[in-house]
């Protein structure tokens, strides 16, 4: 009828179309028997011209979403319990990998308490704790490639890799107790500069061949400095910096700041859990670096993973030299009378090495430096015969034979073949003494 636009029935709603000479329009109405659809309804004649269509079709339609839906929850679901189960698997690994190393290392404790050590042993315990470094390598490419790099994730794999770098360096002061290192020769300048001064080097296998087949080498070196009026603490801290503040490493480095020749991008540096013995959390830092260099060579990167703790270790641990085992008699002893023991000592302790990671950029025109290179030191406070205040720093550095960067190629660049330290490395030595006075 004229306007009358109402169907019988009532019930669920549908959906008709009201058309009105050229104009159309939709409207949710219900048809006769209930059912739903899309219904034309004409306002010219009054005739309501139902024509459901599209419900089957709809109906299919959401059923195909839903399984396609379902399916991909499916997958999702597979997917995510095969990456729990195989990171449960890797950290059992893990787990039983460090037992292993723990069990080595009180073992070798227990022999040097007794006066006794055994190389096999020493060797058995490097060889776990690099399986335990590979490990780590591969399960971190994994993870970075295949699970979502969440905050605690992030932490755990520089924790990971911070404690390896930790594990190498005591391994390096340990290896320069227990063999026959070299004793390098010190430029005058560099004797003048320090209370005392010592330098020691051994060449060792790096477990490589050249293009030539000949046996790469590694260098390992260890440098003892005992410094007067210099705080321990003072002393670490500026190390640090070497290593995480662009400023301070071209004090000493001499290196160009600008990014057409240097780059340094810090990418993560935090106090991370786990409290040190004193309640101090260990400092974790990640830096790249790169290296620009003039066409046709290429540009140069690297990542150092770096750590920073306070520990109290076993003078014995560290160094052998008669003087510093001789310590104080805490029971109360004569003034300045000494009693040979072994001591203890409250440290700070660097370590740092290379690492792969994926957040360096990716450029086909770069050459990434994948050798291992460590370095690290151990700081600490002690006596003169006078009672006078005494800062001790250990350094150590392993590096191949084929490295090759601006400030540093090869060997050479730290000892010449005479087995003296290098004019640019003593530099080094006399820029940094310089900064940290």
């Amino acid at each position: 009828g004229e306007g009358d636009m109402s169907l019988e029935g009532e019930g669920d709603e549908g959906l008709y179309l009201l058309e009105f000479g050229d104009c159309e329009s939709y409207e949710n109405r219900t048809d006769v028997n209930g059912g739903q659809g899309l219904h034309l309804v004409s306002g010219a004649q009054g005739d309501v011209k139902q024509a459901t269509v599209g419900v089957e079709w709809v109906r299919r339609k959401r059923q195909q979403v839903a399984r396609a839906s379902r399916a991909a929850r499916e997958k999702r679901k597979q997917e995510t319990g095969s990456l729990r189960q195989e990171n449960k698997r890797l950290r059992e690994e893990r787990d039983r990998f460090l037992r292993q190393i723990q069990n080595l290392q009180l073992e070798i404790e227990n022999m040097r308490e007794q006066g006794s050590i055994d190389t096999q042993l020493e060797n058995e315990l490097l060889k776990s704790q690099l399986v335990e470094h590979e490990k780590f390598i591969g399960v971190f490419m994994k993870l970075v490639s295949g699970v979502p790099r969440t905050q605690l994730a992030v932490q755990t794999l520089y924790k990971q890799n911070a404690d390896y770098a930790k594990t190498h360096v005591l391994s390096l002061f340990s290896g320069s107790l227990r063999e026959t290192w070299k004793l390098a020769r010190i430029p005058g300048t560099i004797a003048k500069m320090f209370r005392s001064v010592a330098a020691r080097y051994i060449f060792v296998d790096d477990f490589a061949t050249k293009r030539s087949g000949a046996p790469k080498m590694r260098l390992n070196l260890r440098l003892d400095i005992v410094m007067e009026s210099v705080d321990v603490d003072t002393t670490a801290d500026l190390y640090w910096k070497l290593w995480t503040n662009v400023t301070e490493q071209s004090l000493v480095y001499g290196l160009d700041n600008s990014t057409d020749s240097y780059e340094f991008k810090r990418l993560f540096l935090e106090n991370l859990e786990n409290d040190t013995e004193n309640g101090e959390k260990p400092l974790v830092s990640a830096a790249y670096y790169r290296e620009r260099n003039p066409p046709p060579m290429k540009d140069k990167d690297w990542v150092f993973v770096s750590t920073k703790s306070i520990q109290t270790m076993a003078l014995s641990t560290i160094t052998n030299e008669r003087k510093v085992l001789d310590v104080r008699n805490a029971a109360g002893g004569e003034g300045g009378k000494r009693r040979k023991c072994g001591g203890v000592r409250r440290c700070q302790i660097l370590a740092r090495s290379t690492t792969q990671h994926l957040k360096a950029p990716n450029d086909e025109n770069t050459q990434r430096i994948t050798s291992l290179l460590v370095e690290g030191c151990i700081l600490w406070s002690d006596l003169d015969d006078n009672d006078q205040p005494l800062t001790r720093l250990s350094v150590v550095l392993s590096l191949p034979e084929d490295i090759e960067l601006r400030e540093l190629h090869g060997f050479e660049s730290i000892i010449t073949s005479k087995g003296r330290l290098n004019d640019r490395f003593s530099l080094y030595l006399t820029r940094f003494m310089n900064a940290l006075r």
